[in-house]
Protein backbone atom coordinates (compact mmCIF):
# COMPACT_ATOMS: atom_id res chain seq x y z
CA UNK A 1 0.00 0.00 0.00
CA UNK A 2 2.91 2.42 0.78
CA UNK A 3 4.03 2.04 -2.78
CA UNK A 4 0.86 2.71 -4.84
CA UNK A 5 0.39 6.37 -2.54
CA UNK A 6 3.72 7.03 -3.05
CA UNK A 7 3.48 6.45 -6.72
CA UNK A 8 -0.11 8.26 -7.09
CA UNK A 9 1.69 11.21 -5.27
CA UNK A 10 4.75 11.05 -7.72
CA UNK A 11 2.61 10.30 -10.80
CA UNK A 12 0.82 14.17 -10.19
CA UNK A 13 4.16 15.87 -9.61
CA UNK A 14 6.03 14.33 -12.58
CA UNK A 15 4.16 16.80 -14.95
CA UNK A 16 6.48 19.49 -13.91
CA UNK A 17 9.92 17.65 -14.42
CA UNK A 18 10.95 17.65 -18.13
CA UNK A 19 12.75 14.36 -18.54
CA UNK A 20 13.64 13.26 -22.45
CA UNK A 21 10.83 10.43 -23.83
CA UNK A 22 13.03 7.42 -23.26
CA UNK A 23 14.18 8.47 -19.60
CA UNK A 24 10.21 8.30 -19.24
CA UNK A 25 9.57 5.24 -21.05
CA UNK A 26 12.19 3.63 -18.98
CA UNK A 27 10.90 5.07 -15.56
CA UNK A 28 6.99 3.62 -16.11
CA UNK A 29 9.08 0.09 -16.92
CA UNK A 30 10.46 0.79 -13.77
CA UNK A 31 7.33 1.87 -11.91
CA UNK A 32 5.65 -0.90 -13.12
CA UNK A 33 7.99 -3.32 -11.75
CA UNK A 34 8.24 -1.56 -8.56
CA UNK A 35 4.64 -1.63 -7.83
CA UNK A 36 4.55 -5.64 -8.76
CA UNK A 37 7.55 -6.05 -5.61
CA UNK A 38 9.82 -7.08 -8.94
CA UNK A 39 12.51 -4.68 -6.51
CA UNK A 40 15.93 -6.32 -8.14
CA UNK A 41 14.69 -5.67 -11.58
CA UNK A 42 13.13 -2.09 -10.64
CA UNK A 43 16.53 -0.98 -9.10
CA UNK A 44 18.56 -2.17 -12.21
CA UNK A 45 15.92 -0.20 -14.44
CA UNK A 46 15.85 2.94 -12.08
CA UNK A 47 19.59 2.74 -12.20
CA UNK A 48 19.64 3.13 -16.46
CA UNK A 49 17.01 6.27 -15.81
CA UNK A 50 19.50 7.94 -13.57
CA UNK A 51 22.13 6.89 -16.28
CA UNK A 52 20.30 9.42 -19.07
CA UNK A 53 18.62 11.86 -16.64
CA UNK A 54 21.14 12.13 -13.36
CA UNK A 55 18.64 15.00 -11.89
CA UNK A 56 15.94 13.11 -11.44
CA UNK A 57 14.76 13.01 -8.13
CA UNK A 58 12.26 10.66 -8.56
CA UNK A 59 14.23 7.60 -10.08
CA UNK A 60 16.68 8.05 -6.79
CA UNK A 61 13.59 8.36 -4.38
CA UNK A 62 11.68 5.25 -5.70
CA UNK A 63 14.97 3.57 -6.36
CA UNK A 64 15.69 4.10 -2.83
CA UNK A 65 12.69 2.58 -1.91
CA UNK A 66 13.20 -0.96 -3.35
CA UNK A 67 16.91 -0.82 -1.68
CA UNK A 68 14.85 -1.05 1.26
CA UNK A 69 12.47 -3.13 0.93
CA UNK A 70 15.25 -5.92 0.20
CA UNK A 71 17.04 -4.36 3.86
CA UNK A 72 19.29 -2.96 2.03
CA UNK A 73 19.52 0.52 4.05
CA UNK A 74 22.77 1.63 3.47
CA UNK A 75 21.73 1.80 -0.18
CA UNK A 76 18.55 3.28 0.24
CA UNK A 77 19.75 6.22 2.59
CA UNK A 78 22.41 7.16 0.11
CA UNK A 79 19.57 7.32 -3.14
CA UNK A 80 17.48 9.34 -0.51
CA UNK A 81 19.93 11.47 0.07
CA UNK A 82 20.80 11.86 -3.57
CA UNK A 83 17.21 12.51 -3.96
CA UNK A 84 16.97 15.13 -1.69
CA UNK A 85 19.95 17.11 -2.58
CA UNK A 86 18.63 16.65 -6.72
CA UNK A 87 15.78 18.59 -5.21
CA UNK A 88 17.59 21.26 -3.73
CA UNK A 89 19.25 21.96 -7.07
CA UNK A 90 15.77 22.17 -9.02
CA UNK A 91 14.52 25.89 -9.84
CA UNK A 92 11.67 27.04 -7.39
CA UNK A 93 8.69 26.97 -10.67
CA UNK A 94 9.78 22.96 -11.03
CA UNK A 95 9.90 22.36 -6.84
CA UNK A 96 5.71 22.57 -7.08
Amino acid sequence: MIAQRDLSLESKQLKAFEISQEAEDIYETATREYQNANYIEAIEIFTKVIELEPEYFFAYHFRGMAYYYLLNFKKAQKDWDKASQAMKTLSPEKRK
